[in-house]
């Protein structure tokens, strides 16, 4: 599955600087995130950091699956679904970088 965030990503035309980067791994179980949501916890095997991945799109959502759970219970379902239409327009432009690549670079934003 192609998991992805924004990254920033220079020498973009348009100035897109900060457009989508994802990779492409192995996914676990699907969890439930609440109101039929799914995801998949994701760890760094760089840092050892967690992010959770929206099940439909594969976006990072958070880093806490607990807090992940919070808020879709909080969420208004309309707002959510707004992110999640918009989340498949980016997936559409996600550059699939090299595991090592996407995960320095992922790490190297942290920080």
């Amino acid at each position: 599955m192609i998991v992805w965030t924004l990254g920033y990503s220079p020498w973009i035309m348009g100035g897109d600087v900060n457009s989508p980067i994802g990779v492409d791994i192995e996914v676990g179980e699907k969890l439930d995130l609440g109101r039929g949501h799914f995801g998949y916890v994701i760890v760094s095997p760089i840092t050892g950091l967690t992010h959770i991945a929206e099940a439909e799109t594969g976006a990072f959502v958070g880093t806490d699956l607990e807090t992940v759970r919070g808020d879709v219970k909080a969420a208004e379902e309309r707002v959510m679904m707004q992110q999640i239409d918009m989340a498949r327009e980016q997936r559409k432009r996600v550059r699939v970088l090299a595991p090592d690549e996407f995960w320095r670079r992922l790490a190297s934003a942290k920080s």
